[in-house]
């Protein structure tokens, strides 16, 4: 544990866990007595928080905001960046198990909760949708009566939670009714997305630098922010045109040979990997190439189907498709595949480290070449995705158990982890 410099992080933030309680309740009393004056903002909701709470943050003015942690001593710490001169306190909270979300509500005291979606993120945890979403209203019925909760009314799991507290509901979405609708959704890739909102009966024109139908609803979400906070909508979506997307988050990476690479590489839930499929679908391109890692939180029930309807959706989308996963599990992709015609020479999988991708992509790629990477967080496919653009990566791990920076940031990407930390994690 003590050889190398991660394990002794790891054992000294276990240390350090024994007093969270304390640091829990101080970090409470620095809220209730410091910050009365500030609208704290927190968002929450399995999918789309960090570019949401970024989006706010940039809306509302929040300059200390950051996309750093969103649990633990990593709420503390954002929660006492702020000063009492800070008219807004934009937070992201996550959770991982049951228990977790009423202490950091107590802590916190919310004015306005944005939710953004249920999912299934962490549903091993949680077993179902219902307890995913049961576990998340603990921040909504901490809104004080006064406070404003804004809810994705797309998202049935979402607007069960206006049920649960008396405090005002504004909601944004696409497809129903909604304080805040889009419409006339246009994909502009590789600039981005662009819409018009109504906000309560009036049109404003908005162009973001995110891609997909569904970041349009991080940017509504904000837009509802600034409309409950009373701040001027237009100058709100002039702001929303100049924000880049998150790191590894559909993240679009023009390379030096002409062809685009998307990088969503940071989550790979169901929801997700169809959502990133789906905006390849809609982008205009000579030939659409698909990387894609192993999938999360899948149960055992849905292994088989889930997998076999991955392939099927690869084979619409796709050109050319390189799955790095198991042998068994390739086979389920690929049944599906075949299922819809895809020749077995178009889907190929990848054995060895990630980079080994790379030398199997087409030689002449470039203008009007998009690659989707897409994979889970522990296996860093942006490391793909940064060999391409040019950086040299030399980090061949299978699995990286750091949580705390990206690959793009990290000390050994250029380098590769030393034996004493390759020693601990085996």
């Amino acid at each position: 544990m003590l050889r190398s410099s991660q394990g002794r992080r790891s054992l000294f933030l276990g240390q350090l866990s024994h007093f969270f309680p304390v640091f829990r309740f101080l970090a409470g009393l620095y809220r209730r007595c410091f910050l009365r004056g500030t609208c704290v903002v927190v968002v929450i909701g399995s999918l789309g928080k960090t570019t949401t709470a970024k989006i706010a943050a940039a809306i509302t003015g929040d300059y200390r905001h950051s996309s750093g942690g969103n649990a633990n001593f990593a709420v503390i710490y954002n929660l006492l960046k702020y000063r009492r001169k800070d008219h807004h306190a934009i937070m992201e909270v996550g959770i991982e198990k049951p228990g977790q979300m009423l202490p950091q509500a107590r802590m916190i005291k919310p004015d306005i909760v944005i939710v953004t979606s249920i999912a299934s993120e962490h549903i091993l945890s949680f077993k179902s949708l219902e307890g995913i979403r049961e576990e998340k209203a603990e921040m909504v019925r901490c809104l004080p009566d006064e406070g404003t909760a804004i809810l994705n009314a797309d998202d049935p799991h979402v607007m069960w939670m206006a049920t649960q507290t008396k405090a005002s509901i504004v909601t944004y979405g696409i497809t129903n009714d909604a304080d805040i609708k889009a419409e006339n959704i246009e994909n502009n890739f590789p600039e981005g997305t662009s819409f018009d909102v109504s906000v309560r009966g009036k049109a404003h024109k908005c162009q973001t630098r995110l891609l997909g139908t569904h970041m349009v609803y991080p940017a509504l979400a904000a837009i509802a922010l600034a409309e409950a906070s009373g701040l001027d909508i237009p100058a709100a979506c002039e702001e929303l045109s100049r924000i880049a997307a998150v790191e590894s988050r559909m993240q679009s990476v023009r390379l030096d040979s002409g062809a685009i690479i998307i990088r969503d590489d940071f989550k790979s839930t169901r929801e997700s990997i169809w959502t990133a499929l789906d905006t390849l679908m809609e982008c205009p391109a000579r030939r659409k190439i698909v990387i894609i890692g192993a999938a999360s939180e899948i149960t055992n029930d849905l292994r088989y189907t889930f997998h076999r309807e991955l392939g099927e959706r690869i084979a619409e989308v796709a050109d050319q498709a390189y799955v790095i996963n198991r042998k068994e599990i390739f086979r389920s992709i690929r049944q599906g595949a075949s299922r819809l015609g895809m020749d077995a020479s178009r889907l190929v999988r990848v054995e060895g480290n990630v980079l080994s991708v790379i030398p199997m992509l087409p030689e002449d790629l470039g203008e009007g070449d998009v690659i989707l990477i897409k994979g889970r967080t522990n296996q860093r496919l942006a490391r793909i995705g940064l060999a391409l653009a040019g950086r040299s990566v030399k980090c061949v791990i299978p699995s990286c158990p750091s949580r705390n920076f990206f690959c793009d940031d990290c000390r050994w990407l250029e380098s590769g982890p030393g034996k004493e930390e390759l020693y601990e994690w085996r």
